[in-house]
């Protein structure tokens, strides 16, 4: 490209205060190309600034550009920004690099040039400034952005806007002009076969397709180069369109000619003084390539209050920093930007790591759900993270985590728990908490009470935990046993306390009521007509306050007693051995469940459930592969074979009978699948 120095022009149409590269009215034009007999050394990659190990000197600068009246063309009715996330640093080898900033004007348009700032070190440590322009147009620059090809040849502008500058001092001839040669090296990708990239100069159609670690790309090299007197050959013939590839990228001699200079590239290999002599070109390449904005991001952390933006800047903070950046760039709005700023005001950088943010605060939950979250106290923010370290923690198999999760915030972002009502609940159901209302919507009512009831129990049965914890709890245990209610919602009415042979019923008509005696008399057949519910603690006493089980045998509007969720069994065991699944002795087969004989030793005085300890035994988890068909199919046949017209105690004994069996069966055959048991 011609420089032709018009400084006076370029002052007053792009308000660029430095263009000191201006030499005379022939600027050198010289597009040179590369020769492939070597590799290209350099090495790029993208970066934040916070990432740099230059950052204090880089801080400096940008300071220095930012205070420096006009220094980017800054007016009184813009606003120049430097994206410091964005940032394409470049190495030539271990003694010099360059960075590559994308400059972002306020009142910019889609047809403004993409502006970059490049700084090359100089030898005191600070860095000299160029700015370089590239006039693209909108598609060109969404092209960038998608790590396709572009061609910048005939579309660069190059200006110095540091205090030093390019002063080449002749050798004996004088210069005639002096000025920036632009070359491009075309680098092909990292997935290379048989010697050739994967995308390379010949397919640039298809770079944006690259899955490779690193992408194909365009470098281009600034070299400052002066015309003497003394020149046979003309410098300023060119050809080609300026490029040339390979796996590694091409390599520049400076001037043609056969020799090789610094490492083959004509770039720098350490800093440099713009006020040597440096006109001939010799070792003074400095290397950039297009930068454009990939988020926009770093603009929202600037509008922080600072002790918020210092957190996230925080250099140990700077995979939370990514998380946060990429959920922006994916759900840019006021409402998610609002998120964003509460999980910061609740320290959350500081409280749990960004694997843990991704997993209890993004991935698989809605906007509507962090909507939520930014209405959410401090204070609720962080018991909703106690109660999921907990979980974490816990050394059973968890469910419907990210189920209870959402429905503790939908209900704790509506109203303070304690003094929800009925009605306040039953709207909550109705616009969240999809997993929980899948059972038809007619029985809102019922799954109303049933939360309520939960709540009410935890909070009886588990003094220890917060009012969040129990509804929390609350909302999982209603998901799962809805889940193994197969639609069939439980009537709650009065509830029987098999712990202490005691009839409870409900105080009031929200989640402060309480579960009230209502009498103490011994609990014989303890179904009755108001009782729909009956409940039992195991291991109360344990120190394991996750392997304190309520029982609980629910009637079902068929008439059915169903015993919950069978992963329940586990905790009751406290079996932690991950190599051993909790068993069933009398199965959780739905057809074992709802037989007669379970059903009537269910309502019995010894009150039998599915998940008691009784019924349950630890078995290496190969036994029951797959499934255990068979072993249904048996206990099933012995079931049938009982008379019909047990009674209620009979059906216990019977049963009783059948589980000793079938539990000695098992462990007198610790080699054999439970389907090949016989007994």
């Amino acid at each position: 490209m011609k420089n032709n120095c018009i400084c006076m022009l370029l002052l007053l149409v792009t308000n660029i205060f430095f263009l000191n590269s201006c030499r005379s009215n022939d600027l050198l034009t010289e597009n040179e190309t590369h020769i492939t007999n070597s590799p290209f050394q350099l090495s790029s990659k993208t970066i934040r600034l916070d990432q740099s190990r230059h950052k204090a000197s880089l801080n400096l600068e940008l300071e220095k550009i930012k205070n420096t009246p006009n220094k980017l063309g800054k007016t009184t009715s813009e606003d120049v920004y430097i994206d410091t996330d964005n940032i394409t640093y470049i190495e030539n080898g271990l003694n010099y690099h360059t960075y590559t900033f994308n400059l972002i004007r306020s009142n910019s348009s889609d047809d403004s040039p993409l502006e970059n700032l490049v700084l090359t070190p100089l030898p005191d440590g600070t860095y000299k400034e160029l700015l370089v322009s590239y006039n693209l147009t909108k598609q060109e620059k969404l092209t960038l952005q998608a790590k396709g090809y572009v061609n910048i040849k005939d579309k660069v502008t190059i200006t110095e806007l540091s205090k030093e500058i390019f002063t080449p001092i002749s050798k004996g001839a004088g210069m005639t002009t002096c000025g920036f040669v632009e070359t491009y090296t075309i680098r092909g990708c990292s997935d290379v076969h048989n010697g050739v990239s994967t995308h390379n100069e010949n397919n640039t159609s298809e770079w944006e397709n690259c899955k490779a670690d690193r992408k194909p790309g365009v470098h281009m090299t600034m070299t400052y180069r002066c015309d003497f007197i003394s020149d046979t050959n003309n410098p300023s013939t060119g050809g080609g369109d300026g490029s040339s590839s390979g796996t590694e990228g091409g390599t520049y001699v400076p001037g043609g000619g056969s020799s090789i200079p610094c490492n083959g590239n004509g770039i720098a290999t350490g800093p440099f003084d713009p006020t040597e002599d440096v006109g001939d070109g010799n070792c003074t390449g400095i290397p950039t390539t297009p930068t454009v904005t990939l988020s926009t991001f770093f603009l929202y952390v600037k509008s922080l209050p600072s002790d918020l933006k210092d957190m996230i800047n925080d250099p140990s903070n700077s995979d939370f920093y990514e998380e946060l950046k990429n959920y922006y760039d994916a759900n840019s709005s006021e409402d998610s930007r609002k998120f964003i700023t509460t999980v910061l005001k609740s320290n959350l950088p500081n409280t749990i790591t960004a694997a843990q943010f991704r997993k209890w605060f993004l991935e698989g939950y809605s906007q509507t759900f962090q909507k939520s979250i930014s209405l959410l106290s401090s204070d609720k923010i962080q018991e909703y993270i106690v109660i999921n370290k907990e979980i974490e923690a816990s050394p059973y198999e968890e469910e419907f985590i990210k189920e209870s999760n959402e429905a503790f915030v939908a209900f704790v972002s509506y109203a303070d728990i304690e003094t929800m009502t009925a009605v306040q609940i039953k709207s909550v159901l109705n616009q969240c908490c999809h997993s929980i209302i899948f059972v038809p919507q007619a029985f809102i009512d019922e799954k109303t009470k049933l939360v309520i009831a939960n709540y009410q129990l935890n909070r009886k049965f588990y003094p220890e935990w917060s009012k969040g914890k129990c509804l929390w709890e609350a909302s999982r245990e209603t998901l799962q046993l809805l889940l193994d209610l197969g639609g069939l919602v439980p009537l709650i009415g009065e509830v029987c306390d098999l712990t202490n042979a005691a009839i409870y019923y409900s105080i009031g008509d929200n989640l402060n009521g309480t579960l009230s005696l209502a009498s103490s008399v011994p609990v014989v057949g303890w179904i009755s007509a108001s009782t729909k519910m009956g409940v039992k603690v195991l291991n109360k006493a344990a120190s394991d306050i996750t392997s304190r089980q309520v029982l609980k045998w629910i009637v079902g509007n068929d008439g059915l007693i169903k015993f919950g969720y069978s992963n329940q069994l586990r905790k009751v065991l406290k079996l932690k051995d991950v190599t051993q699944q909790a068993h069933h002795i009398i199965p959780w087969a739905s057809k074992i469940q709802t037989h007669p004989v379970v059903q009537k030793a269910a309502k019995s005085k010894n009150a039998f459930h599915l998940n008691e300890a009784l019924n349950g035994i630890p078995v290496a988890s190969w036994r029951n592969k797959y499934n255990h068909f068979d072993y249904n199919d048996l206990i099933f046949t012995k079931l049938e074979e009982l008379p019909p017209n047990l009674t209620e105690e009979q059906a216990y004994k019977e049963l009783m009978a059948i589980l000793k069996k079938a539990k000695q069966a098992i462990i007198s055959n610790p080699n054999t699948h439970l389907n090949d048991l016989i007994f």
